[in-house]
């Protein structure tokens, strides 16, 4: 697997936590 890939998945993962949670610190 591209390491690129994994850290996009990552992201996205992280992002819709972020989401979830309600934590909007920019």
């Amino acid at each position: 697997m591209e390491p690129e890939k994994i850290k996009e998945s990552i992201i996205r993962a992280a992002k819709e936590l972020f989401r979830k949670y309600g934590y909007h610190k920019t």
